[in-house]
């Protein structure tokens, strides 16, 4: 019962800002809803129109996928709709106010690495083969 309550949360940024705040998850912890809290600055009234894609280069359609309480901080989004093969992805999601023309977007990144990797980082290696020591050039 506890599985269904547990969300991946990743943090929507401005574009300036999207690299700081890319997480990077192992397949096997991305769950099934991920929530995306929106910046701070952001007019909480405004209403998604788009959720676009950059790595395809394609709107993502998404009217059954996404869920989102009105004057809230965050949207939830069914992975269904989300790429997660293994590398970077990109997405924007557009607002626009519900009296007028304004529009507001925030972006949002993450990395998938394979569920089990051989080694969770890259270890350092001595590529110099010479056996020469340094105390003797003195």
């Amino acid at each position: 019962m506890l599985s269904n309550l547990y969300i991946t949360a990743i943090q929507s940024t401005h574009m300036s800002d999207l690299a700081n705040n890319t997480r990077v998850f192992n397949l096997k912890d991305f769950s099934d809803t991920v929530c995306i809290k929106l910046p701070d600055d952001f007019p909480r009234h405004f209403n998604l129109n788009e959720i676009y894609y950059l790595n395809a280069d394609k709107i993502i359609e998404f009217e059954d996928y996404v869920t989102r309480d009105e004057y809230h901080p965050w949207i939830d989004i069914k992975k269904n709709i989300l790429d997660t093969s293994i590398g970077n992805h990109i997405y924007r999601l557009s607002f626009t106010e519900p009296d007028c023309t304004f529009a507001f977007s925030c972006w949002f990144g993450y990395i998938i690495q394979e569920n089990n990797p051989e080694q969770p980082y890259v270890y350092m290696n001595r590529t110099d083969d010479s056996s020469s020591d340094d105390s003797s050039e003195e």
